[in-house]
This record gives structure tokens, C-alpha cells and sequence, in this order.
């Protein structure tokens, strides 16, 4: 198949699409479910108990994170039962337990549970006994839920960690936990889902087998590692704007900060495979005026895309979760612990599938994030060299003369119609200083009607080879027209910044008239320069809802935001957030409802994704949030969709979009949410008053000390400001990049 282009930001081999119901494992029995569960303590449980045990390789210290196995035996007649355990920690400055992440499985033929946990660290001590929930879930056989039981509190004493390191190799009896699969010696192809635990159950104690030294084949078929095509496919990599945020995982599937650098591969395993094909931008080339579109300080790439343009049929994807196994979504039950999946931060991110001209527009973005991997010269210099080249203006340049990407035509018949819209701060994409060089020159840009012009700069500015603008004309021939397209898109973006979302959005909200849906990580009233004009998308929803008597707006928007994000981060999102908030509910309280969705257990969901629907007509969605430093400061993708298949009057997939994801973050049949907007705010304000075990358990609190102003424009930046730099934005941040590490960060929980 053609070559593969992707832009991921952080990534592990080991993610990959998941099961659409709960009935892929063993066939699922009858029940019923026990009533209740027993410690077995160091006993083989039977039926109606459980017992923990430590694990080889699962840590050698209860001060450090320690894997545990958990088996629960829950009898023959529940074989295929799911059972998602959440270890309690507790919250001294409350006074209250938390759930941590834990662990999930799935029952053998035999009703027998296998799983892994991740403990909080502690002490060992028969005196304090140690807490889980557990969540029991029995489907049918069309993945169905037939039967759930809760178990809360149950006490278990903390097995004593052991030495040694995971196995490196399968053999004799094994378990494959989330798959609920038993077996002997190698493992069968395809057994291991993604984000998959397997464990050698034949040594005392049991060991873990480092998720590594798992043969590929032994992986589902629908995982990065058996998706990326090593010989021709090309991905960009960006290491993460907080030193604390996860980018990779230890042998056990742990995940780890960025900072310390030290076990794990942050490279996620796509090294082995694309080998120099794969470019990883290291922000410790932040200092490095020489390298190509490094970001800012505190600036994220929260972009997730991929396209393959050498098709009949250009197809592309725009997604907002990262591709790693912590961070892995369900089909549905989200509201049931995310049911089917391995355990983790319970993320969610929605995205886009693409063909045809939308295709081509995300073929010509993450051409540009990676523009001089195609060329093997480039792909084999060494660092900070290869980094200088990587996405630099000369890169662009001759990315889109070879292969030229088709050219966008309209569909067929009726369907959807799609713009993908990017943001990026000012002064971010390319070489540091040529957009604004370039920008100087009236006679210069566009380059699209000035391909002279462009050929006498580069003559004068890379004076190598008798010129690099004449080389390079000479070398695209009649593909000039590519070229310079390419060259005005990233030098537009680099010298004025790219807020496309922001313009797309205000339009929208110009125009709605019955019912927004919002859900995003974040929303402030904050005003965005963009050349002097203030904007302010909140404001401008609050002066439509003046105007347009009729128009609702429900919010969705997490309690908290993912572990490892600074909690000076949070603290400003939490006290910009209840402003606009107050606001809305001071001028239009009684055409306003917002709320938090939990997924079980008392947990809150983090969202990975911004999407807006107007009036379900017009859809946007992607990894751009709607804070100010969403809409100008942190670099996304994100799609604008509409359908001309109307159903009832409106776009039928807009409105089915729409429709999913309230029911899904409301935890209910889709056939139960109000159609009537007035019914469905009034209802969503009800359940929020009454209190669901749906919703988050956690509230939104604002901070006890409200933010300066000067520390919400250093976390909740205007990435629209002129003069932004390098060197300037380093200056700034310098003291807020140190509350960034781990002990200043948002926990599991």
C-alpha cells in the first residue's frame, strides 16, 4: 500500500483501535454474578474470592510504583466478564480516598479473572490493610451489559515487592489479561490487544513479560506496531511542553514523565520500525535558533494526524488522543469504567476519517510537519543538523514538487463537506526569523505570483551551489506552482499565526439559532489580540444569546485535567473556566446547563478533544480547545463538517454525531435524550442538581488564591501577540517551566 505519513505528537506502538463490544472474548455465561467477594489472602481463590500477588518485574519497592496481579474468580457460569479494579489512594489534605488507575481483565472459560494494577506507593503492613473497587460486568452475547455488581473497599494486605525485571521471553504456561486467554508456550497470533498485559503464571511468584520482547505477530493486527509499514512510512514526534506529561512507558506499561529521562523508549517503539524515517523534535533544542519549528516554552503540539495521499482515493485522519495504551477509549460503556480496554487515564478524544479533497488538506499539513524525511540525505544527518533541516522552509519547498499531491476536486452527490483548520502561535512553523524576513518584502510574498522573485531570495540567502533558488527551480521544473503554494502556506502561518478554528467559530455562533453543544477541556471570556481586535468567543456567544432569544447552549467540560498537566495549569483553567461560567449563568443561567461526565468509580473523564455542534448543522471538532491558548498558542488540527444528507431537516450525520456523544457523556441510550433543546438544558441541569453516579464525582473548585494576571497570561498565553520569539517566550516562562516537573502536577485519581 502507499506510504503513510503521520504526525503524532507522543505515541506507542502498542495502541491501536478497540474492540466494538464487550462479547470478543470467551463466550459470555449466564451468571449470575456472586454477591459478594472474599480475600483469599495467599490461597488459590474459588469461586466468590479474590487474591493479590506480587509480581516479578512488577517492582522491587512499595515506595516506587508496584504492579501487582490481581486474580478474581467469579465462577464458571461468568466466564467473559469484565472486571475493572481501582485501588484506593488517599488525599490527606481532604480527608478522602481516591480511585487510582488499576487495572482491567477479563474472565477465562473457567470464570477466572487475571489482572494487572499499578498500587499507590506505601508501606507493607498487615496493621493497614490496603483498598480496591471493583466493577463487575457481565455482557450478553452482542456485548450487551446482562449483569453488573459493584464491590467497594475490599481489603487486601499489600503482597511484599520483589526483585527482578520482567521476562524477557514466553514461555511455559501464560495469561493474556485483558483477552482473558490462557496458554502454553508461544503465543498465538493476534492474542494480545492493545495496551495488553500478558503474565507467566508457572514461576512463584508470577512474572510480567516485558510488553517489548512481545513478537509482533503476537499483537493485534490493529495496533501501530502491525499498521505503521516500516519500509516507507514516515512520522514526526514532539516531545511534550510539561516536564511531567507522559510520553512513553516502562516494561511493565507504566507510564512515564518526561522528566527524568531515564527508562522507556520515548520514542514508543516506532524507532524500530521506521528507523530514520521517524523524527522526534527534543525541546532541548529549544535553544537552537537553527532548528526547524521547535516550540515555544509551555507551547504544546497537540496535533494527531496521518494521511496517505499516493491512492486512487487520498485518506486522512484527524484525531485528538494520543496514540499510547494509557490513554485507550472504549466503542461505548464509557460510563462503566471504559469496559474492554486496558486500564488507564480514561481519556477520550473523537476524531475524523477522511477521503478524497479533505484528504489532500491533511496530506498537505503533515507533508509540512515532516517535510525532509522523504529525502534520504536529510533522514541520516546527525542531530542538531537534522533537526535544522526537518520542516525548514527549503524542506517544504522540495517536499511538494516530489511527488506532487493530487489535486482537491469536489465530491459526488450529496454528503459531508469538510475544511480542516489548523492553529499554530505566531512566529512558530519554520527556520526562526525567514517568514518575517520574507513578510519585509512587498515584491516577495505571495510567492505564488512571484516565483522570480523567490528564486532571486534563495539565490542571494543560500548562496550554495551557484544558489539554492536556482537549483531548486531547476530541480522542480514545472512544479513550481506546488512549491510556491506550499511556501505561502507555511510562511502565512509563521508570520501571523494560524487561527482558523477561532474565525470559523465566531462565524458559527454569528449564525446559530436553537442549541450549541460544547465539549472541551476548557473555556475562558479571554480576549485574543489577533492584530488588535480582541476577540473574545465567549463574549461573542453571550451577545448571540442576547440577541437570539430562543438559543440554548449546553457545556460539557471535564472536572479534572489529565495527570501530569501542572496544577498552576488547572488552577487558571479552573478560575478562567467558573468566570465565563458565572457569566453565563448571571445573564442566561435559564437557557444554560453544564457538566462533568464521570466514567465509574467516582472518576472523571478527560477529554483529548474539542467539538462544537450549532444548531446540528455544523460540526467542529479536533485536538483545538476553546481557552486562549487553545485558539492561539498551542498547535492543533481540528475539522469543520457539514452534511448535505438531511434527515428531519438537519445534516444526518452532524446531528448523529452530535446525538452519541451527549448520550455517551451522559450515560444513556441515545433514544432517551430530548430532541427539544429546551428540554434537554432543562434536563441536564436537573441531573446535575440531583447528582448522578454518570457525572463526575469530583467538582470544579475554584483556586483558594485567585491567579495574578500575569501568571493566566503565562498559562493561558495569547499565542496572536507580536514579537513572539524563541528567546523572548524563554525569558518569560523561564520560572513557570520548573513548576512543570512532577511534584507541582495533577495526579491519577
Amino acid at each position: 500500500s502507499a506510504p503513510t505519513r503521520w504526525v503524532l505528537g507522543v505515541a506507542d506502538v502498542a495502541w491501536g483501535g478497540t474492540p466494538g463490544t464487550l462479547a470478543s472474548g470467551p463466550a459470555p455465561g449466564t451468571g449470575p454474578l456472586p454477591a459478594a467477594l472474599a480475600d483469599a489472602g495467599s490461597a488459590t481463590p474459588t469461586a466468590g474470592q479474590y487474591r493479590v500477588q506480587a509480581l516479578t518485574g512488577g517492582g522491587a519497592s512499595a515506595a516506587t510504583p508496584q504492579t501487582v496481579l490481581l486474580q478474581v474468580n467469579l465462577g464458571a457460569p461468568n466466564a467473559g466478564a469484565w472486571v475493572r479494579a481501582w485501588p484506593l489512594g488517599f488525599d490527606l489534605t481532604r480527608g478522602e480516598h481516591f480511585r487510582t488507575s488499576g487495572g482491567a481483565g477479563r474472565a477465562d472459560s473457567a470464570g477466572l479473572v487475571h489482572l494487572t494494577m499499578t498500587l499507590p506507593t506505601g508501606l507493607v503492613a498487615p496493621s493497614g490493610l490496603m483498598g480496591m473497587d471493583l466493577l463487575v460486568l457481565l455482557p450478553d452475547g452482542i456485548g450487551a451489559i446482562a449483569a453488573r455488581r459493584s464491590h467497594a473497599d475490599c481489603r487486601f494486605a499489600r503482597p511484599a515487592a520483589v526483585p527482578g525485571l520482567p521476562a524477557t521471553a514466553v514461555a511455559g504456561p501464560w495469561v493474556v489479561c485483558e483477552a482473558g486467554s490462557s496458554g502454553t508456550g508461544a503465543l498465538p497470533a493476534g492474542s494480545v490487544p492493545p495496551g495488553g498485559h500478558v503474565v507467566l503464571t508457572s514461576t512463584t511468584p508470577p512474572a510480567l513479560v516485558d510488553r517489548s520482547a512481545l513478537p509482533a505477530n503476537a499483537w493485534d493486527a490493529n495496533t501501530l506496531r502491525n499498521k505503521v509499514i516500516g519500509a516507507t512510512d514516515i512520522a514526526s514526534l514532539t516531545t511534550p511542553a510539561f516536564a511531567a506529561s507522559f510520553d512513553r512507558a516502562d516494561a511493565a506499561g507504566r507510564p512515564l514523565a518526561r522528566t527524568p529521562a531515564t527508562g522507556g523508549n520515548p520514542a514508543g517503539g516506532l524507532d524500530a520500525l521506521l528507523g530514520t524515517r521517524l523524527h522526534r523534535l527534543d525541546r532541548t533544542l529549544l535553544g537552537s535558533a537553527t532548528a526547524a519549528s521547535v516550540p515555544y516554552a509551555l507551547l504544546d503540539r497537540l496535533e494527531v494526524a496521518a494521511a496517505t495521499a499516493g491512492v486512487t482515493t487520498p485518506q486522512a485522519v484527524i484525531g485528538a488522543a494520543a496514540p499510547v495504551p494509557w490513554a485507550l477509549a472504549p466503542a461505548t460503556h464509557y460510563a462503566l469504567g471504559f469496559a474492554g480496554v486496558a486500564a488507564g487515564f480514561e481519556t477520550h478524544g473523537t476524531g475524523v476519517k477522511l477521503d478524497g479533497a479533505p484528504a489532500v488538506a491533511v496530506a498537505e499539513y503533515v507533508r509540512e510537519r515532516t517535510a525532509g524525511m522523504a529525502f534520504s540525505f536529510i533522514q541520516t544527518l546527525a542531530e542538531p543538523l537534522r533537526s535544522a533541516a526537518v520542516q525548514s522552509e527549503l524542506a517544504v519547498a522540495a517536499e511538494a514538487a516530489s511527488p506532487v499531491l493530487p489535486a482537491p476536486s469536489d465530491g459526488t452527490g450529496a454528503g459531508p463537506v469538510v475544511a480542516v483548520l489548523r492553529t499554530s502561535a505566531l512566529g512558530l512553523e519554520g527556520l526562526p526569523g525567514v517568514a518575517e524576513g520574507t513578510m519585509a518584502s512587498a515584491s516577495l510574498f505571495p510567492f505564488s505570483r512571484n516565483a522570480s522573485a523567490l528564486q532571486a531570495w534563495l539565490d542571494t540567502n543560500i548562496p550554495i551551489a551557484g544558489g539554492a533558488g536556482t537549483q531548486l527551480r531547476s530541480a522542480v521544473g514545472t512544479n513550481i506552482d506546488a512549491v510556491t503554494r506550499a511556501l505561502d502556506r507555511r510562511l502565512f502561518s509563521s508570520a501571523f499565526g494560524a487561527r482558523e478554528l477561532l474565525g470559523a467559530l465566531l462565524a458559527a455562533i454569528e449564525r446559530a439559532q436553537d442549541f450549541i453543544y460544547i465539549e472541551t477541556p476548557g473555556v475562558d471570556a479571554l480576549g485574543i489580540d489577533s492584530g488588535g481586535e480582541n476577540l473574545s468567543w465567549w463574549q461573542r456567544l453571550l451577545d448571540r444569546m442576547n440577541t437570539r432569544r430562543g438559543l440554548r447552549v449546553a457545556l460539557c467540560v471535564p472536572a479534572r485535567l489529565p495527570p501530569g498537566t501542572p496544577r498552576a495549569l488547572q488552577d487558571v483553567r479552573n478560575h478562567t473556566l467558573s468566570d465565563a461560567i458565572d457569566a453565563m449563568r448571571n445573564a442566561r443561567g435559564e437557557r444554560f446547563a453544564v457538566f462533568s461526565p464521570g466514567v465509574g468509580g467516582g472518576r472523571a473523564l478527560r477529554l483529548a478533544s474539542t467539538s462544537v455542534v450549532v444548531d446540528d448543522v455544523l460540526a467542529f471538532t479536533g485536538s483545538t480547545h476553546l481557552t486562549r491558548r487553545g485558539l492561539s498558542w498551542d498547535s492543533s488540527l481540528a475539522a469543520a463538517v457539514f452534511d448535505e444528507r438531511l434527515a428531519d431537516g438537519r445534516p444526518q450525520d452532524v446531528r448523529a454525531f452530535r446525538t452519541q456523544l451527549m448520550a455517551e457523556r451522559l450515560g444513556i441510550p441515545p433514544t432517551r435524550l430530548p430532541t427539544d433543546p429546551a428540554e434537554l438544558v432543562q434536563a441536564i441541569r436537573t441531573l446535575d442538581a440531583r447528582g448522578s453516579s454518570k457525572l463526575a464525582a469530583t467538582q470544579i473548585r475554584r483556586p483558594a488564591t485567585a491567579p495574578a494576571n500575569a501568571d493566566i497570561d503565562i498559562w493561558n498565553p495569547d499565542g496572536s501577540r507580536s514579537g513572539l520569539s524563541l528567546a523572548s517566550v524563554a525569558a518569560l516562562f523561564a520560572a513557570a517551566v520548573a513548576l512543570t516537573d512532577t511534584a507541582h502536577a495533577v495526579v491519577d485519581g
